[in-house]
C-alpha cells in the first residue's frame, strides 16, 4: 500500500513538472496582427465639403460614432494627378479622386474612414505602419491625433492647403498613449491636405497598419535643451523621459570624465517632473545647475529608473565681456530644415565664439508638432545654451513650448499665454527681458511695461538692459504694417525709450533691418559716425533674418527708421560683443561667414586723451605700419578726431612689403634696387657714341673714351665753317692787290698794309711772274723747233 501511494505521488509531482515546464517553454508568443491592408473598406469624401462643420468640434467627424454612410466607399489607395489615374512617385492609386473644383482650383483636403477590430490587447503595444500621402495628412485614430505632418493649420476649417513631409514607416507606441485604442471595433480617420491651389496631384494609401508587440525601451532623457539659467553661474536644463522614476541630474568637471566614464563624485540636480502636454513623451522634466564656474567645461549624465543618458557636455565662458549670437525664425518644418538648423548651430559654435544663442521665435512652424521639435532639439542642444522666444502664430497655442524649455525667472503674471510668459535673466552687467508677443494685449494693458520695470529694479547695477520680443517694431518686411505691429509700435516704443532700453531684437519677418537710434516712434538726433555711436539717448532695433533659410520675404516698403537692411536670400545671424564700455553687433552670413553690417554702442561719451603712435613705411623686404591715434582708454582710431575707429589694429595698421624696385645695370653699377640700393648681378658693356671733330668716341652712360677725336672738317676759303660742329674760325690771310682795302678773294674789308705789300704777296708775284716767264720760254723753243722742221723738209 505504501508503494502505492509512494508511486502515485512521483506521478503527480512529474505531470506538475511537466505541466509547468511546458507552460514556461511553449507559451505562445506574441502574434502580430493585420488591422489594415488591401481588404480594408474605406469610406471617403471628396466633394470640396467640411464633414466637421457644424458639428460640435472641427475633428468630430474622426469619432467612430459619426456617421459616414454618405461617403464613397473603396478599397486599397486614393489619387489623382491631374485629374487622372497616374502614377504619383511611383505609386499608382486603386481609385480615383476628385482634383478639380468648379472654380479651377484644386481641391484643399480629402477626408478617409474605415474600421478595424483588434482580437488581443494583451499581448502586443505598437501599431506599425506602412504609407503614402501628397502632400500632408492628419491621422486619427477613435478621434485621437497619432501622425500629423501639415506645415500649416486653420482652426476655423477643414478645407485649407498645407505643405508638409510625409514619413512612409513609422510606429505607434500604445503605451504612450491612454487608452488609445481597445479590444473590438476601432476607427481610423485621415485628414489628407493638398499643398496649393494650383497643385496638380493628390495622393493617400495605408498599405499596412500591424498591431505588433516591441519592447519598451526606458530613455532617462530626450530631447535635450540647455537653456540660460537665471544669471551667469546657471543653466536650466529641459528635457523628456519615458520612465516614471524621476531621477537626478550628474555633473562634474569634463576633465575628470575618463574614456567617456563618468567620474564616482558628482554633483546631483533633482528634477521637476509634470506630465507632458505632448504625446510622444509621457513626463517633461527640468533642472537647474548652480554654482558654475566662469570659461569651465562641464560634464553631465541624466539617470532616472538605474538607466543613464549618454555623456553630455557644455562650457561657460567668462563672467566679464561676453558674446551672445542672434538667430531669427528658424521655423522647421521638415527634414531638411533640421539639416540646415544643425549647420547654423555648427557655425556658430565654431566660427563666433559665443556664450549663448538667442532665438527671435518661430523655433518650429508648428508646436502641436512633435515631428518638428525633433528637427530643431538636435543632439547639439544639449550643449549649448539656448534662450528662445515666442511670439503669435506658429507657437503660441500649445504648452508644447513650455514642455521643450526651462526658462529662469518665468513669470506668472506678465505676458501670460497658452505657450509661455515674459521672462528674464541677468548676464554678467547685461539683462535680457523676453516679452511674450502671444499675449496680444499686453502692450497695450501695461503688462510689459510693469514686467520690466519690476525686473530692472531687481537688477539695478547692470550696465545694458536688452530687450528680446518676436514682433519687430521696426522692420521693412510684409508684417511692417500689421494692426498688432502697429499697435506695439504705438504702446511698447516710447516705453522703451522712457526706460532706457539700449536695444531691442527680434525676428518675424524673415528680413535684416537695423533702425537708426530711434526716441519713442522717430528717429533720434544722436550723431552717429562711421556706424557707431556715444552716450546716445535712442534705442537700436534689430531684426534678424532667418537663420535656417527654410522662409525668405521680400522688401515691402521703405522706410525712414531703417539704417540699414538687407533682403538677400541668404541665411544669417547676429553677434553682439558686450562689454563694460560698448555693445558691438556685427552682422554675418553662414553660407561663408562674411560680415555685411555691424554698429557700436558706447554707453558714455569719448572723452579720452590720444596720442599719436607713429608709422614707417615699408621696406624692399619688411613690413611697414600706419600711423593711428590711441586713447588712453585702449581704443585706437585712425584721426585724431576719434571720429574713425580701428577695432582691429593687429590687421588694419600693417603695411605689406611690396619687394625690391629694380634698376636695369649699366657699364658703371649692377642692377640696383631703387628703394633699399641692393645690388645684383653684373655690369653691362659700355655702349660708345660715334666720335665727333672735337671728342673721340664717348660711353653714352659714364662718359668714358676710347680713340681720337675726327678734327674740323672745313671747307676752303679765307673764313671757313666746320661742317661737323659748325665752329668758323680763319685759316687763311686777305689779299688787296687793287689797293681797294677789300680781299682780291672774300671781299671782307682788308686793313690798311703801311703802304707795303706782306712778304708773302711779294712772294707770291714773284712766283707768278717767274712762273709765266717759265712758260713763256717753253712756248718759243716749241715754235723754233717747229721752224727747223719744216726748212728741212722744204730743202728736200
Amino acid at each position: 500500500m505504501k508503494r502505492k501511494i509512494a508511486f502515485a505521488l512521483a506521478v503527480i509531482i512529474t505531470v506538475a513538472c511537466l505541466l509547468s515546464l511546458n507552460l514556461g517553454v511553449f507559451a505562445a508568443e506574441p502574434t502580430d496582427e493585420m488591422l489594415i491592408g488591401d481588404f480594408t473598406e474605406w469610406r471617403y469624401l471628396d466633394d470640396g465639403s467640411d464633414p466637421g462643420l457644424g458639428l460640435n468640434t472641427l475633428s468630430s467627424w474622426t469619432q467612430p460614432s459619426f456617421n459616414d454612410s454618405y461617403w464613397k466607399k473603396g478599397y486599397g489607395s486614393f489619387g489623382t494627378k491631374s485629374g487622372a489615374i497616374a502614377s504619383i512617385n511611383g505609386k499608382v492609386p486603386d481609385n480615383l479622386i476628385t482634383l478639380y473644383q468648379e472654380d479651377g482650383t484644386s481641391l484643399p483636403t480629402a477626408f478617409f474612414r474605415a474600421n478595424f477590430t483588434v482580437s488581443d490587447l494583451s499581448k502586443n503595444n505598437t501599431l506599425v505602419f506602412d504609407a503614402y500621402a501628397d502632400d500632408s495628412v492628419v491621422i486619427y485614430i477613435n478621434g485621437t491625433v497619432v501622425r500629423d505632418s501639415r506645415g500649416t493649420v486653420n482652426s476655423t476649417t477643414n478645407l485649407y492647403y498645407s505643405s508638409g513631409v510625409w514619413e512612409q514607416s513609422f510606429d505607434v507606441k500604445l503605451y504612450e498613449y491612454d487608452s488609445l485604442i481597445r479590444e473590438g471595433e476601432n476607427t481610423i480617420a485621415v485628414e489628407l491636405h493638398n499643398t496649393s491651389s494650383t497643385s496638380s496631384d493628390l495622393y493617400f494609401g495605408i498599405e499596412s497598419m500591424v498591431l505588433t508587440y516591441k519592447t519598451p525601451v526606458e530613455i532617462p532623457a530626450e530631447l535635450i535643451t540647455l537653456n540660460a539659467g537665471a544669471d551667469e553661474t546657471k543653466r536650466n536644463l529641459a528635457w523628456f523621459s519615458n520612465v516614471e522614476d524621476i531621477g537626478e541630474v550628474r555633473l562634474a568637471p569634463a576633465a575628470e570624465v575618463v574614456n567617456g566614464v563618468f567620474p564616482d563624485e558628482y554633483e546631483t540636480f533633482t528634477p521637476a517632473s509634470r506630465k507632458a502636454v505632448n504625446i510622444r513623451a509621457r513626463y517633461a522634466r527640468t533642472a537647474t545647475l548652480s554654482g558654475l564656474e566662469e570659461s569651465t567645461r562641464y560634464a553631465y549624465v541624466i539617470e532616472a529608473g538605474g538607466a543613464l543618458s549618454e555623456v553630455h557636455y557644455f562650457e561657460t565662458q567668462s563672467f566679464d565681456s561676453f558674446n551672445f549670437v542672434l538667430v531669427g525664425d528658424p521655423q522647421l518644418s521638415k527634414q531638411s530644415h533640421g539639416s540646415a538648423w544643425k549647420d547654423t548651430v555648427d557655425k556658430i559654435t565654431n566660427e563666433l565664439d559665443t556664450s549663448f544663442i538667442i532665438s527671435a521665435g518661430d523655433q518650429v512652424n508648428r508646436s502641436d508638432a512633435e515631428d518638428f521639435y525633433s528637427y530643431f532639439v538636435i543632439d547639439e542642444m544639449a550643449g549649448i545654451t539656448l534662450a528662445p522666444s515666442v511670439g503669435p502664430g506658429h507657437e503660441s497655442e500649445s504648452a508644447t513650448f513650455t514642455d521643450h524649455y526651462n526658462l529662469p525667472n518665468l513669470s506668472a503674471e506678465y505676458g501670460v499665454s497658452t505657450a509661455a510668459a515674459n521672462y528674464w535673466y541677468k548676464y554678467n552687467n547685461t539683462l535680457f527681458m523676453h516679452l511674450n508677443t502671444s499675449d496680444t494685449d499686453a502692450a497695450s494693458n501695461g503688462e510689459h511695461r510693469k514686467f520690466m520695470e519690476e525686473a530692472m529694479m531687481l537688477n539695478p547695477d547692470v550696465k545694458w538692459n536688452i530687450v528680446v520680443m518676436h514682433v519687430s517694431l521696426y522692420s521693412t518686411g510684409p508684417h511692417t504694417d500689421d494692426s498688432s505691429v502697429l499697435t506695439y509700435r504705438r504702446t511698447l516704443a516710447p516705453i522703451f525709450s522712457e526706460l532706457k532700453i539700449d536695444a531691442v531684437i527680434s525676428g518675424h519677418d524673415h528680413v535684416y533691418v537695423r533702425s537708426h537710434m530711434m526716441n519713442g516712434n522717430a528717429v533720434g538726433d544722436d550723431e552717429v559716425i562711421n556706424n557707431e555711436v556715444f552716450d546716445p539717448k535712442g534705442v537700436l532695433y534689430v531684426c534678424a533674418n532667418s537663420s535656417t533659410g527654410s522662409k525668405f520675404y521680400d522688401q515691402e516698403v521703405e522706410a525712414d527708421f531703417a539704417a540699414f537692411d538687407n533682403y538677400e536670400e541668404r541665411k544669417s545671424a547676429v553677434k553682439f560683443e558686450i562689454t563694460n564700455e560698448y555693445i558691438k553687433m556685427t552682422s554675418y552670413f553662414l553660407d561663408d561667414m562674411s560680415e555685411f553690417d555691424s554698429f557700436t554702442i558706447y554707453k558714455e561719451d569719448h572723452i579720452c586723451k590720444t596720442t599719436l603712435v607713429p608709422g614707417k613705411p615699408a621696406g624692399c623686404s619688411s613690413n611697414g605700419k600706419r600711423e593711428y591715434y590711441l586713447c588712453d582708454c585702449g581704443r585706437a582710431y585712425e584721426d585724431a578726431d576719434s571720429t574713425v575707429r580701428v577695432f582691429n589694429l593687429k590687421s588694419w595698421s600693417v603695411i605689406e612689403s611690396s619687394g625690391h624696385k629694380w634698376v636695369a645695370a649699366t657699364c658703371t653699377h649692377p642692377r640696383m634696387c631703387e628703394i633699399c640700393g641692393a645690388g645684383k648681378g653684373e655690369l653691362v658693356d659700355h655702349e660708345f657714341a660715334e666720335a665727333t671733330c672735337l671728342l673721340p668716341p664717348t660711353c653714352i652712360s659714364c662718359g668714358a673714351t676710347e680713340g681720337e677725336a675726327l678734327g674740323h672738317d672745313y671747307e676752303n676759303g679765307c673764313d671757313a665753317t666746320c661742317s661737323v660742329c659748325s665752329e668758323s674760325r680763319e685759316v687763311g690771310e686777305h689779299a688787296d692787290s687793287d689797293g681797294d682795302k677789300l680781299c682780291d678773294e672774300c671781299r671782307a674789308k682788308v686793313e690798311a698794309q703801311n703802304g707795303d705789300f706782306p712778304i708773302v704777296a711779294v712772294i707770291l708775284i714773284c712766283a707768278s711772274a717767274f712762273a709765266l716767264i717759265a712758260v713763256a720760254i717753253v712756248i718759243v723753243k716749241v715754235k723754233k723747233s717747229k721752224s727747223a722742221t719744216a726748212s728741212t723738209k722744204t730743202e728736200q
